[in-house]
């Protein structure tokens, strides 16, 4: 019974650290997809633009597939992200918002 109990264990704080890393993962690609497609068009950098809106905004533009046309009204001479690059964007941008509580910078 406690094998079962540690191995239980060993799997939960496993997944805990997998989903952590994946997490992390997607913010750092739609940082990097936002500074190879979009950076030069906008003329700011992927942080002021995250910082536009909250994260309940970001997460609201996302999930009604309206991160195309914040993305025109912000940066009119940008392109559209292609649908499989949407996840990571969203990642990085929820994960920078105004409201996130991180400090650039620091």
């Amino acid at each position: 019974m406690k094998t079962r109990l540690h191995v239980g264990m060993i799997l939960m704080c496993s997944l805990m650290v997998f989903t952590t890393t994946l997490s992390a993962s997607q913010e750092g690609r739609g940082l990097r997809m936002f500074d190879q497609t979009i950076k030069k068009a906008c003329g700011t950098n992927a942080f002021e633009f995250a910082r536009t809106h909250t994260q309940a905004e970001w997460k609201s533009l996302y999930e009604s597939n309206g991160l195309d046309a914040e993305l025109k009204k912000i940066c009119p001479e940008a392109k559209p992200f292609k649908e499989e690059y949407k996840p990571d964007l969203y990642a990085f941008l929820h994960a920078v918002a105004k409201d996130s509580g991180k400090i650039l910078g620091a």
